[in-house]
């Protein structure tokens, strides 16, 4: 880069200042051909924005301006698969079925065992294990429509409701 000190009378009178951040005087061709990067009569492009490799200038995209600086931590858990949606359906359908047992059940005993059936299924094993891989973060898994996310949830609050 030339700064103002180093440049000749002649140079400069060809060439137009631009003063950079920091202070610094930079000098682009006018064109004319009397500039540094070519005498073509102003045909060509003026390229004045340093080194690509460097991080500094180039045209956009050069030198990884856009390059992704991370590396992305690849969560095979975040999707969801298509098994776990049929069991989990399955599991509600089941504590579903239990309900309406319980409110067409006249006798407490009735009651009472249909209650604890319900709350077996609702928190068991198998409804931990669905929820563990259909919840990341305390939210339904990436890859649900909005009914197996809303399926997901309700599974949830029964889950936490036993």
């Amino acid at each position: 880069m030339e700064t103002a000190a180093a440049v000749s009378a002649a140079t400069i009178k060809n060439r137009r200042p631009y003063i950079a951040v920091g202070g610094m005087q930079r000098f682009f061709s006018d064109g004319s051909g009397g500039g540094a990067m070519g005498g073509d009569g102003g045909g060509s492009i003026t390229y004045s924005g340093g080194q690509a490799t460097s991080g500094q200038g180039g045209f956009y995209g050069a030198g990884g301006a856009r390059a992704n600086k991370t590396q992305t931590k690849h969560r095979p858990e975040a999707v969801a698969h298509a098994a776990d949606i049929k069991s989990l359906r399955m599991l509600m359908e089941e504590v579903e079925e239990l309900e309406v047992q319980l409110r067409s059940a006249d006798e407490l005993p009735k009651q009472i065992s249909i209650k604890s059936a319900i709350k077996k299924k609702a928190s068991g094993r198998d409804m931990t294990e669905l929820l563990k891989r259909l919840e990341l973060k305390g939210q339904p898994v990436w890859g649900l429509s909005v009914s197996e996310r809303d399926l997901v949830k309700e599974a949830r609050r029964r889950f936490n409701s036993c």
